[in-house]
């Protein structure tokens, strides 16, 4: 009999459940300890107790966590052993009953006295990935074992799972390729790790910067709720003063008032105009994720050619298709990967700050969030053609990765000091795109083009060097 082979991600899924479950399952028994160990210090001390404060909301809840940290075991069992009732049955209902507790506890966050803000949303990660992993990447793993025995008991073979003949002779080479390359990613622990990491990743970022901006005023609002007016102001203003410092650091502009003395000028600096014509809070979190987002690319990109190449799988893949059809079949099916944690990252965040704090008029956030989209969705192309080409040149995944991140990393930080040691070194900054990309957000429409431009003539660069490489390189 045919045996299924488990998918390296669906292993991941189920190791991640066994961490949740065990950090929740930890957290109830010393919670409970701590009761007990309150519990017997005041009765020995004669002080009352009155056990009967629980309300039942809080009753239900705690009922529910004990329900999904047993969910979550049985699931991660499910999935290790591939079974359609234990994994996807249990799988399903442990996502769909923690999407309804975090939904329900934002609906009550006010009431309780909580705060709603990214991290809370960042608890609907992981059940919507669930969701998304078992009923559509995985979905071969239940429904195949399924009608094997029902063709066994009815004496015929299983059919194919694979690409049909029609589509193989009929779809190019590289689409096929970039189909195959998606799949792969997406059912490996590379891409669950990445879907998970990067959207968690991405909205803590956001969610410090907000904190930032809030916290000249919390002597001044004395602990009052974010969602009232003054605390708004306190945030608004702050994003705006704070982004003006930094953009002006980050984009080399001169403070006019120190140079010539008239702080009037300043209007007419690219910082005062993108910290005072656009959403100041969303530039601020925005342009940070200009910098984050090529480092995410490497999580992602790191182990597409070294892991196929150790397996020596491309000998077989050569016999019918060409050494660049692989190569760019990998790139864009890294870029289709990419691209939707681009948007949804950007659409969660924007829809977070309008409806928490209401700042900024729709159309100004809506306008500004399709711009950043645009943005980062460009800086990820020359990103993800160099991370390739770091997976082509270096033959072991994570010294490709450490390679690509450290350069990441490294590149920004030591043009910034050489900069600073001697001005005309300021050319070294555009080793890399990340500098142009800042000027994606350049209020002047032909400093954008022209940026873009150029961002686009490193990912043809870029994806040249890594073609001529893979091209070149023993299989």
């Amino acid at each position: 009999m045919q045996k299924t082979i488990r998918p390296r991600g669906l292993t991941t899924l189920a190791i991640i459940n066994f961490i949740f479950a065990g950090l929740k399952g930890s957290g109830f028994f010393f919670t409970l300890m701590g009761v007990l160990f309150a519990s017997s210090f005041a009765a020995r001390r004669g002080v009352p107790i009155n056990t009967g404060e629980m309300s039942a909301g809080s009753l239900i809840f705690l009922i529910a966590d004990i329900i999904l940290v047993s969910f979550m075991a049985i699931s991660g069992i499910g999935y290790l052993r591939m079974k359609r009732v234990t994994g996807l049955l249990f799988g399903n209902l442990y996502a769909s009953l923690s999407f309804l507790k975090v939904v329900t506890n934002i609906i009550f966050m006010p009431e309780l006295n909580l705060d709603f803000n990214l991290f809370t949303m960042a608890d609907l990660v992981y059940p919507l990935m669930t969701i998304f992993f078992l009923n559509f990447v995985f979905t071969d793993v239940w429904r195949t074992r399924h009608k094997l025995f029902e063709s066994m008991e009815n004496g015929e073979l299983p059919e194919r799972t694979t690409i049909s003949t029609q589509k193989e002779k009929s779809a190019p080479n590289t689409v096929l390729v970039f189909m195959q390359s998606i799949r792969q990613t997406l059912r490996s622990s590379q891409g669950i790790l990445f879907f998970f990491f990067s959207l968690v990743a991405f909205m803590f970022v956001a969610q410090i910067v907000i904190w930032i901006c809030a916290a000249p005023g919390m002597g001044v609002t004395q602990g009052v709720h974010p969602k009232e007016e003054l605390g708004n102001l306190v945030i608004k203003d702050s994003a705006k003063y704070m982004s003006v410092i930094f953009y002006g650091w980050l984009l080399d502009e001169p403070d006019p008032g120190k140079e010539n003395g008239n702080t009037a000028k300043a209007e007419d600096t690219w910082a005062y105009k993108l910290a005072n014509e656009k959403p100041a809070l969303l530039a601020f979190i925005y342009t940070i994720l200009m910098f984050l987002v090529p480092v995410m690319c490497a999580f992602v990109t790191f182990n597409q050619i070294p892991e196929d190449a150790r397996r020596k799988g491309f000998r077989y893949l050569l016999l019918r298709t060409s050494r660049e059809s692989i190569f760019f079949g990998k790139l864009l099916a890294t870029l289709a990967i990419v691209i939707p944690i681009i948007i949804l990252t950007v659409v969660t965040i924007s829809a977070y700050i309008h409806f928490r704090y209401g700042f900024y008029p729709l159309d100004q956030v809506v306008g500004f969030s399709l711009h950043a989209i645009i943005a980062l969705i460009l800086i990820s192309i020359p990103s993800v053609a160099l991370c390739i080409a770091f997976s082509t040149l270096i033959n072991f995944g994570f010294a490709s990765l450490a390679a690509s991140v450290g350069l990441f990393v490294a590149v920004p930080i030591f043009t910034r000091i050489l900069h600073e040691l001697w001005e005309p070194l300021f050319l070294l900054q555009y080793i890399l795109p990340g500098k142009a990309g800042y000027f994606l957000f350049h209020p002047e429409w032909w400093v954008i083009i022209l940026s873009a431009i150029g961002i686009m003539l490193y990912a043809v660069l870029f994806a040249w060097c890594g073609n001529y490489l893979f091209k070149r390189k023993s299989l």
